[in-house]
């Protein structure tokens, strides 16, 4: 387990480079990194949100039946995503209770909408200045187009939640968490303004986030099989 340690941290040698003393640098558009996830604004009479599709695909109308993951403290009576109205498929509202908080949703458009790659495996949690860089990409403070922001992975809560250093805003709820590699492994729901705990959570890394692992709403719907498992 040493030596597989040593070799992840080799690989991420140049990411952290890139970081340099920054543990929650803010990303835009055209800013280095891995590709971004397609994210859509999910609005609802509670107020905006973000959201990302997990599968596309045609039915027999000929029209995409599209999966849509988001938090589920977004959830409300209607919701559109993109001014289209969607059905909720799965969903947990317990705002960090038990590791639950995501909503499934389904809406139809006229032509296939690009799925996010999703990410099951195990994280590489930060330790002595090393380890993996996550990411979140969204329609933060309701801005009109989506920003994002990068830092490290710290570990998982005692409620399942995966904690880290990125910094979170308004309108990042429900956006995706991703990897160096663009793979989606959470579902954004909370940033804090108290240091974490529970976790060997250095001071300098400041308030940490809370995103729902993927695979604990895709785990919730009927069409998992779609992606691969």
């Amino acid at each position: 387990m040493r030596i597989s340690r040593q070799l992840v941290s080799l690989a991420l040698v140049a990411t952290i480079i890139v970081l340099g003393s920054q543990l929650a640098l803010p990303i835009g558009e055209g800013a280095p990194g891995p590709a971004k996830p397609i994210v859509l604004r999910v609005k609802s009479d509670l107020g905006s949100c973000t959201g990302f599709v997990v599968s596309s695909r045609q039915t027999a109308s000929g029209a995409w039946r599209n999966l849509l993951l988001t938090a589920g403290h977004c959830l409300d009576s209607k919701v559109t995503v993109d001014d289209i109205l969607a059905l909720p498929v799965a969903f947990s509202t317990g705002r960090r209770n038990g590791g639950q908080d995501y909503a499934v949703f389904s809406y139809e458009t006229p032509q296939a909408v690009p799925v996010a790659q999703v990410r099951r495996e195990p994280l590489l949690r930060w330790e002595g200045g090393v380890g993996e860089p996550l990411y979140v990409w969204g329609y933060g403070r309701g801005a009109e187009k989506p920003w994002g922001s990068s830092g490290w992975y710290l570990g998982e809560d005692p409620d399942g939640f995966i904690v880290f250093s990125a910094k979170g805003e308004f309108g990042f709820s429900g956006s995706p968490v991703f990897d160096g590699s663009g793979r989606v492994v959470g579902i954004f729901v909370e940033a804090v303004a108290a240091p974490c705990k529970g976790l060997p959570c250095p001071r300098e890394l400041g308030a940490p986030s809370y995103a729902v692992p993927v695979g604990r709403a895709l785990d919730a719907t009927r069409e998992t099989w779609s992606l691969g498992r």
